[in-house]
């Protein structure tokens, strides 16, 4: 823990405020909090976790662990594609579930209507293949499980092929360690057969021949990965494009529907 960062992020979090209304909110005494601000007493993990809520920020940025303030990772990756800062997308989330917001499934049409055509069929391919992949490892996961006599669950498959996130929480990394490598040899067999072939490759070893064979695995099984990032930076780079045209229809979009009963009576 960086004690000092700690420090600082408080005072800075805590702004105009003072220590009273702040230690008062969070449930400790204003000169335990000043003790926190001058870095002079190492807090607890329940004073962090109230500080986090207090002011709306994650544990591990008042940790120093990161320094994304939000705890909603999700917002950072959704600002940094359309070129906004993370408040941004936090009030256009508020507008969302506003009723008295109008226009914004509008707004979405006209988004989907700009996307140039090509876009959007890589955007669609690169979907395919992460779903095709993903498709043949849950067939490779029932194979394994009947080879292995094992009862792995698909939720532990992600599309990421080194997330091992939900395998953790389950107890069952070391098994899907296990299972990649086995998904990974399988592929490697493929494309051996595959480069087999008279007209695929022209080696003049075996140690050759073998290098290629797991380039190309590694190619296979990554592929879809490469397929998807290069996809969404082109989104991204276009919409970097119209961000000034998108906020100008926003505001066209986001007017109230008229009240067409009204206007009959007057």
């Amino acid at each position: 823990m960086d004690l000092k960062l700690f420090s600082e992020r408080i005072r800075e979090l805590r702004g105009s405020k003072s220590q009273r209304e702040v230690a008062s909110a969070i449930g400790t005494t204003q000169q335990s909090l000043g003790r926190y601000e001058n870095g002079t007493r190492k807090p607890d993990l329940e004073i962090v976790e109230s500080l986090a809520r207090y002011f709306q920020v994650s544990s591990d940025y008042l940790l120093g662990l990161n320094n994304q303030p939000s705890p909603h990772y999700d917002l950072h990756i959704a600002a940094d594609v359309i070129g906004v800062t993370p408040p941004a997308v936090e009030h256009l989330l508020e507008m969302r579930s506003d009723e008295t917001i109008y226009g914004f499934e509008e707004l979405l049409d006209y988004v989907l209507g700009v996307l140039p055509a090509e876009l959007m069929r890589s955007v669609m391919r690169a979907q395919n293949q992460l779903m095709a992949r993903h498709c043949d490892r849950v067939r490779m996961l029932e194979q394994y499980n009947q080879e292995n006599g094992t009862d792995l669950p698909r939720q532990i498959l992600s599309s990421d092929l080194n997330d091992y996130s939900a395998a953790e929480k389950l107890g069952l990394k070391a098994e899907l360690i296990k299972f990649n490598a086995y998904y990974e040899k399988v592929v490697l067999d493929r494309c051996q057969e595959e480069l087999k072939k008279p007209d695929k490759i022209t080696v003049e070893t075996a140690a050759e021949f073998e290098q290629k064979c797991k380039q190309y695995a590694e190619y296979q099984m990554y592929r879809a990965d490469q397929m998807w990032d290069t996809a969404m930076q082109d989104v991204k780079a276009f919409l970097r494009t119209i961000r000034t045209e998108l906020f100008d229809n926003w505001v066209f979009f986001n007017q109230p529907p008229v009240n067409s009963k009204k206007e009959d009576a007057e």
